[in-house]
């Protein structure tokens, strides 16, 4: 039963094989592709019709394929998501519901009544990523990093891939440098000119970035310890709230979203912080 299927989605044709279009149990493809319906090819090119919209589907094969989709659905902008979560709904592909980003999950209650079991999580899940950890840099838990050694920019970190994330300032992040910014960071080095887009805690809350932003104004205070911050880049842009105040977009025009992870640049010792996952 694994031959060729051809799939005319709203006049688009994509082909794939029995086995991927039912690898994922009790979705439309299982129960269209079964010997109690045993639907009829189209004549003239031996294709499966089916009457919906096609832009979103090519994912949606990606996925039954194995190929993981998250990164994708991150970067979708608000209408193609919407799009995409109608078109996973009528498939019935629920399995899809929990790789979708923040935005994409509180769609799904009010609109289809679905809840997820982070639907109402402020922030995806995220842990520091120990591969792009500084050894000036202890990982108290998956979620809390302190700096160890004297004072100075030689210790950087990434977190886990996500498009928003909350951190907790814990102690000594006077001078601490938080963002995004790919895996060619220097985990050793200062970044905040060269690597990356970032809030800078100490003197006014200054923005700086591998663009030459450089002190550059943005928040027009100290953010102190203590103080919760939440970082988000969406749709080419970044933003920052400082104890939920938002503060608008700092950054925006990036083209390399799909690369960039939660970046952070520490100077202090002791400087601890944490990510808030819930």
């Amino acid at each position: 039963k694994n031959q060729v299927v051809k799939l005319n989605v709203g006049g688009k044709i994509f082909a794939t094989n029995l086995a991927t279009i039912t690898s994922v149990k009790d979705t439309f493809f299982t129960g269209y592709f079964n010997d109690l319906f045993n639907p009829t090819a189209e004549e003239d090119d031996n294709s499966f019709f089916i009457d919906r919209p096609n832009e979103q589907f090519h994912l949606i094969l990606n996925y039954l394929r194995g190929i993981d989709i998250s990164s994708k659905l991150s970067s979708l902008n608000e209408h193609d998501l919407n799009d995409f979560i109608e078109e996973i709904v009528y498939y019935q592909l629920t399995s899809i519901y929990e790789l979708l980003p923040i935005n994409g999950k509180k769609i799904l209650k009010p609109k289809y009544s679905i809840s997820t079991t982070s639907t109402n999580n402020v922030t995806a899940k995220v842990e520091f990523d120990s591969n792009y950890c500084s050894s000036n840099i202890q990982l108290e838990t998956p979620t809390r990093a302190r700096k160890t050694i004297a004072n100075g920019w030689d210790a950087a970190i990434l977190g886990t891939k996500t498009n928003v994330f909350k951190i907790k300032l814990i102690s000594n992040c006077a001078n601490l440098m938080i963002g995004f910014a790919p895996k060619t960071i220097n985990i050793n080095g200062s970044n905040y000119n060269s690597c990356g887009y970032y809030l800078y805690c100490a003197g006014n809350g200054y923005l700086f970035s591998e663009r030459g932003d450089s002190c550059k104004s943005y928040i027009n205070s100290r953010i102190v310890d203590g103080s919760i911050i939440e970082c988000e880049l969406r749709n080419g842009n970044i933003s920052f709230k400082v104890n939920d105040k938002d503060y608008g977009v700092a950054f925006s025009e990036i083209t390399n979203e799909n690369e960039l992870y939660p970046a952070f640049n520490l100077a202090n010792v002791d400087c601890t912080f944490e990510f808030i996952n819930a």
